[in-house]
């Protein structure tokens, strides 16, 4: 089968979705390629963050193989960097040249969402159109801003028709990137719910990477070690996990909290002076920059503990597959849940924002080896069943099939 993935941005040494499912689609024996724009995503302080790992963000449009992957980049005709929005040109050529059975569009309610749908509407032999969905309602909003409020107005008017009419499925990863869906589209739009995932040929078990990675940062044997990795920002509650983390340390002086990922200047030096103020953690905390995808799997591996306290992340799966157990918040706002990832007595779940409640699931877990045996194994086992990217791949062919069938 000959399968397309098109994205706005792409970045395949991060790993991410895009990435992951074009590898799965590969291995299942299926040929796929990736579209996207000729820059990466305009994360917060790039220069600080990503250079070093992507290099510069706007590079060449043309034709690449990518971590083994086919990628197309497209030059891009219009970007609002703020808003993380694009238009590539020549999408519809693109497409139609590439001749798919599949295309799997990133993000529907973006202008991209609209260039494929469009692209689609044109081709003689129509393609089968899938558009997921990563806009929740714990990290979009649509009338924060009067930008915002615009594009939204516009996007009714003029783009959500025609994506509504070429769309044969909406895929949102999750409960509350669903309803926001229903809220944008309508009721009766047929969507099926398919999560992130993980790569569990990477994010494995290995007990050399624990041994080096803990060698290398001076972790002692008798220490145990709390890591939360991914974006440093607000709506990720890491002054939450920071003052919980105080409490549990108080009474586990031999105790570590390793922090990976960047942030704005301001939100680091908030979390550093939160830090500062709790002067029996100055020694324990480590702050460590952005990693390729692959090398966080080592750092899983070294951790005793992992805690995501505010809004949810896909190295949430990632960690839980080298079978690190995970804390997480159980509600994380309106219609989203950590459910799906305490199934089975994965996951443990806190209050969202409660640090006495965090600190008190982090103490039993430090405290109990059996309980974080028990965890570590039912994560790991979870992912496998449910979350691997060649599981989520599976459910996206299973899609076509049933619904090809009866159009």
């Amino acid at each position: 089968m000959n399968i397309v993935i098109v994205t706005a941005y792409y970045q395949p040494k991060l790993g991410y979705q895009q990435y992951f499912l074009a590898k799965s689609f590969e291995k299942m024996g299926h040929t796929c390629t990736v579209v996207t724009s000729d820059r990466f995503f305009p994360f917060p302080s790039y220069d600080k963050s990503f250079k070093k790992i992507l290099g510069i963000r706007i590079v060449s449009p043309g034709s690449f193989i990518e971590r083994e992957i086919k990628t197309i980049r497209l030059k891009t005709l219009i970007e609002v960097p703020s808003n993380a929005t694009l238009v590539m040109n020549d999408m519809y050529s693109t497409i139609k040249s590439l001749k798919p059975d599949i295309v799997i569009g990133c993000n529907a309610f973006t202008p991209v969402g609209f260039q494929i749908a469009n692209a689609v509407s044109k081709i003689e032999k129509k393609p089968f159109l899938i558009l997921d969905s990563h806009a929740a309602t714990f990290n979009s909003s649509v009338d924060d801003s009067l930008i915002k409020r615009f594009y939204f107005k516009f996007f009714s008017l003029f783009l959500r028709k025609k994506i509504l009419k070429h769309t044969d499925v909406f895929t949102p990863i999750g409960e509350s990137e669903a309803l926001l869906l229903t809220k944008s589209f309508g009721d009766d739009i047929y969507s099926v719910t398919i999560p992130l995932g993980a790569d569990t040929d990477t994010f494995i078990k290995n007990n050399k990477s624990r041994h080096a990675i803990r060698e290398r940062l001076n972790i002692k044997n008798d220490e145990k070690v709390v890591v939360y990795a991914g974006k440093m920002s607000k709506e990720k509650d890491i002054d939450v996990l920071i003052s919980s983390f105080a409490k549990v340390a108080k009474d586990i002086p031999k105790l570590r909290l390793i922090l990976i990922g960047n942030g704005s200047n301001k939100y680091l030096d908030h979390l550093k002076h939160l830090i500062y103020q709790n002067k029996h953690i100055n020694e324990s905390v480590s702050f460590i920059q952005f990693v390729n995808n692959h090398e966080l799997a080592d750092y899983y591996n070294a951790a005793d503990i992992g805690v995501w306290p505010g809004n949810l992340s896909i190295t949430i799966q990632e960690a839980m597959a080298t079978g690190l157990p995970v804390v997480l918040p159980k509600t994380i706002s309106e219609g989203q849940t950590s459910d799906h990832l305490a199934e089975n007595n994965s996951a443990t779940q806190f209050k969202r924002g409660d640090i006495l409640d965090l600190s008190e699931k982090m103490l039993r877990l430090v405290n109990d080896q059996k309980e974080r045996k028990l965890r570590s194994k039912n994560c790991y086992n979870l992912i496998r069943e449910k979350c691997s990217w060649d599981v989520i791949a599976q459910q996206y062919i299973d899609l076509y099939i049933q619904n090809r069938k009866q159009k």
